[in-house]
């Protein structure tokens, strides 16, 4: 399943870390602000590849992959948080217990009180195409064998 490493103790940790970097360069002066800043993008940069090596991801052939090793196969760089949609989670889910999802479709549900206090573009209930940015990148390899070949990339 799509599950950051055990030990979440020491990722809570150096996000602590890295929050306290913002907070800090959002109250310093150059050049304190400028070493703040890279400190930050450099401890968010391994911690999001440590979290991306420490995800697997699997398939309804039953193959098991690192996120990390499939965004490596993508174009561009991933946004952070690929995997954490429900769709990923809810195909690998049916695959571990031996289903073959048919289709899937995604709704947009929003709590009764949030709905009127914060009226949005999403309606609740109104259907949407999953988020190309973050699902794209692993959809091919999470789909590889419910449609023949072509989700696997090959011919």
């Amino acid at each position: 399943m799509c599950t950051p490493l055990e030990d979440s103790s020491d990722y809570s940790d150096r996000f602590q870390k890295i929050v306290e970097h913002v907070k800090a360069a959002a109250e310093s002066e150059e050049p304190e602000r400028g070493e703040h800043r890279r400190i930050h993008r450099r401890l968010s940069a391994q911690l999001s590849a440590e979290l991306e090596d420490s995800i697997v991801l699997r398939n309804s052939r039953d193959q098991s992959a690192r996120l990390s090793d499939v965004l490596a196969l993508q174009p561009t760089r991933a946004p952070g948080g690929v995997g954490d949609c429900a769709a990923p989670k809810l195909l690998m889910a049916a695959f571990e217990r031996g289903l073959r999802p048919a289709a899937m479709a995604e709704v947009w549900h929003e709590a009764p009180a949030r709905r009127h206090a914060h009226p949005r573009r999403r309606e609740h209930g109104s259907f949407h195409q999953s988020c190309k940015e973050r699902c794209a990148p692993i959809m091919g390899f999470l789909l590889c064998g419910l449609d023949g070949p072509a989700h696997c990339g090959e011919q």
